[in-house]
């Protein structure tokens, strides 16, 4: 989406390593490239639409939120979230985050 971060302070190519990122952890769990791009736009569409102005240091929450919701609109045995928690995020956010 054109223009998602203008109201950030995240760089486009801080959003670019991210989406590396979510390339390598979707791969390594072998999900659909479908997966991979509802995540992408996901996350893209949160930073568009929403009010709240976003750091750096909230966009490994949002990577892996928009992960765990698109694998659960495309997988067909979809990441359960104390997988999300435990191995994708290694505990550093909180289920309750990443379900919020």
């Amino acid at each position: 989406m054109r223009n998602c971060l203008e109201r950030h302070s995240i760089s486009a190519n801080l959003r670019s390593k991210m989406v590396d990122w979510m390339i390598e952890v979707l791969c390594s769990y072998k999900c659909k490239n479908q997966s991979f791009f509802l995540a992408v736009q996901y996350m893209d569409r949160y930073f568009k639409d929403t009010k709240k102005v976003f750091e750096p240091t909230d966009l490994h929450t949002i990577g892996v939120s928009a992960m765990f919701m698109a694998c659960k609109y495309e997988e067909i045995y979809p990441f359960k979230l104390s997988l999300v928690h435990e191995k994708i995020a290694h505990k550093k956010i909180s289920k309750e985050r990443i379900r919020a």
